[in-house]
């Protein structure tokens, strides 16, 4: 298993593995009131990185070797689904930042990954929703092989926060699973703890989750 750090709450991925078996004992599905709130797919569509996660349970073995991985979404209005491009970096990227100004000073930055500086390998596929009445469970499939999918008709990506510019909380449908994920590509601890914090009034625990160090600043 990689290493990642700890950052405030944020965790080693050594976490023991009776904590991690230990969330096989949500058996009810999650329901939270943000998951009746709107949601714009097209505001949500461009790069996210992962920041920090819960350690990965044992039949999820795509993303064991990654010691970064990102997200790429793209809602196709005409057939109303999301399209989907995970990418699994063993070697990280190179990363610039981009910084734009005004007449009051800095603000707003972007970081930009510099191409062909990272190996990488990809898996593709698409999201839909379901149920119109709520838009933030969505039922994700990838082009994996037969032997390797762990699909069902339920969704199974669940945004449970996101402000569409910054982060974005996703958890499974039982709350053995939950991504942090964010624009940039690495934050401050100081803009690590406030999302730590949304996690917490989430009703989530934020002790497990787990960072590399290029995610923390």
């Amino acid at each position: 298993m990689l290493k990642r750090e700890k950052m405030g709450n944020i965790q080693d991925s050594s976490t023991p593995q009776d904590i991690v078996e230990s969330r096989y004992k949500y058996k009810e599905k999650f329901n939270h009131p943000n998951l009746s709130l709107n949601f714009c797919p097209k505001k949500y569509s461009g790069v996210w990185w992962e920041f920090a996660r819960y350690p990965l349970l044992p039949w999820q073995t795509w993303e064991e070797n990654c010691l970064r991985s990102k997200a790429e979404y793209s809602w196709d209005e005409n057939k109303k689904i999301l399209k989907i491009k995970n990418t699994c970096y063993t070697k990280l990227p190179e990363i610039k930042t981009i910084y734009s100004f005004n007449i009051f000073g800095c603000y707003k930055t972007k970081t930009v990954e510099v191409k062909n500086t990272g190996e990488s390998y990809s898996l593709e596929g698409i999201g839909v929703i379901p149920n119109k009445k709520t838009p933030r469970k969505i039922n994700v499939k990838f082009n994996t092989p037969p032997w390797n999918k762990f699909e069902t008709d339920e969704p199974n990506y669940i945004i449970l926060d996101t402000d569409y510019d910054n982060y974005s909380i996703v958890i499974g449908p039982y709350k053995r699973n939950l991504w942090v994920l964010t624009r940039s590509y690495s934050l401050s601890k100081i803009e690590g703890s406030k999302i730590i914090k949304i996690i917490k009034n989430l009703d989530c625990d934020p002790d497990l989750l787990t960072a590399h160090p290029s995610s923390v600043r």
